[in-house]
């Protein structure tokens, strides 16, 4: 093979390696685009469901603007039930899961009651609100900690 020749192939493996990387790299981004944006949206719509939920079950029956004006009523009635028993369930989960921890308590060491009761918080802060971002920072510290153990 000639010098020229091997350049030609080292530059097409190059391209179809790099043609590859760039596939791999942008179906990731755009999955996880996808999924966040999927995530947000059921955030949305359960924030603002009445409009969502209406929308989908008027697809859903193909109603006429007619139709729309009379069911509206009563989807929104049908979901400010639902928020409500999502409400109530809620309170009932919660309760039962600070059961748990305070049983779990005295079988745990006080680290792990910690690490229990910032699972839990941040379990609730999602729950309750936009929650926040501190995932990355405690998993950082808890694997500190473990590492100095």
């Amino acid at each position: 093979m000639t010098t020229e020749r091997r350049k030609a192939f080292l530059m097409m493996g190059i391209t179809f390696i790099t043609g590859i990387i760039i596939g791999v790299l942008a179906t990731g981004f755009f999955a996880r685009q996808h999924y966040h944006s999927e995530k947000e949206g059921s955030r949305e719509s359960y924030k603002h469901g009445r409009w969502s939920f209406s929308e989908k079950i008027f697809y859903v029956v193909d109603a006429d603007s007619i139709q729309q004006k009379q069911m509206k009523p009563i989807i929104e009635e049908t979901t400010t039930k639902i928020d409500r028993l999502q409400n109530e369930g809620m309170k009932y989960v919660r309760s039962v899961m600070d059961s748990m921890v305070q049983k779990l308590n005295p079988i745990l060491k006080p680290e792990q009651q910690k690490d229990l009761y910032e699972y839990m918080t941040r379990h609730d802060r999602h729950r309750s609100s936009d929650g926040g971002n501190k995932n990355k920072e405690d998993k950082s510290e808890k694997e500190d900690r473990h590492e100095k153990e």
